[in-house]
């Protein structure tokens, strides 16, 4: 069941799958839908601890406010874009360190929508315009799930691939995708990961056997191994546009280490991702 989704619009550019795809599932769904614009001050705040240069604080405050002019017309935006889809849309403004004000929020919502711009486009944006690989999973970790990030400008998913290896995380967060319904008319593959082929095929059948029970039709596939080492050639294979998965919460972690699956995808690949933990 999906009541709530909160849109969360990190930069200035390259949001319009945020803002479509979220105002796509709040009509057909009859979601509500908040829209959460942050203006990130972290580099500001950071320059309280150090020697006041004027020129270099000069250019910081023109930066910031260039951006809280983008950000009033994002607002404009998606408040157009929903009153033409016939929908009410919350927008919230806030200023601050987006690790502390996204999961306050997203703990009222049943699903968070960003954005991650594929490894091209990532490189040509300035850091202030998006939030890092390791930003992203440090709110996961802080409880903002699921989280659905959104990659190109396309407001329809075809092809999704749904991963489950066994664990807790894996299989509640595609059970939770299921039941959410939020791309009934894509073509639905679930891969069933296991350390040995049987430990495989009984994840594949569990699995399988929900996603029956849930009315989606789906291929099945199996592999025996480690999810990480598989994830990123299986969907390239298959031409995935979107990955399911479940990882284990960990603020301990490493996020950039390369066994994280979602930093794998994040960062080698143009997948969106759908994940809980």
């Amino acid at each position: 069941m999906l009541n709530s989704v909160l849109l969360h619009l990190p930069g200035i550019r390259d949001e319009s799958p945020v803002i479509d795809v979220g105002v796509a599932l709040s009509r057909r769904l009859k979601a509500r839908l908040r829209g959460l614009l942050v203006l990130d001050t972290r580099s500001l705040l950071s320059l309280d601890t150090q020697i006041e240069i004027p020129p270099f604080n000069g250019v910081q405050q023109l930066r910031l406010q260039c951006q809280q002019r983008f950000q009033e017309q994002l607002r404009e935006r998606l408040l157009n874009v929903g009153a033409t889809a016939g929908i009410a849309v919350d927008v919230r403004l806030a200023e601050g360190d987006p690790l502390h004000l996204l999961p306050k929020e997203s703990q009222f919502h049943d699903l968070t929508v960003s954005y991650y711009p594929s490894p091209a486009k990532h490189r040509s944006r300035p850091e202030h315009e998006t939030l890092s690989c390791s930003d992203l999973i440090a709110c996961l970790d802080r409880g903002v799930q699921p989280l659905l990030l959104l990659r190109e400008q396309r407001s329809e998913l075809r092809r999704i691939l749904m991963v489950y290896d066994g664990s807790a995380a894996s299989g509640n967060t595609v059970r939770q995708f299921l039941n959410q319904r939020l791309f009934p008319l894509a073509e639905f593959r679930l891969l069933a990961v296991g350390a040995t082929e049987s430990k495989a095929r009984q994840s594949l059948w569990e699995m399988s056997a929900y996603c029956r029970l849930t009315g989606i039709r789906c291929e099945t596939g199996f592999v025996c191994g480690r999810a990480e080492g598989f994830i990123l050639p299986y969907s390239a294979r298959w031409e995935a546009d979107m990955v399911v998965l479940g990882v284990r919460r960990q603020p301990w972690r490493f996020p950039w280490h390369s066994g994280n699956p979602v930093s794998q995808i994040l960062q080698k690949s143009s997948c969106a991702v759908y994940v809980a933990s």
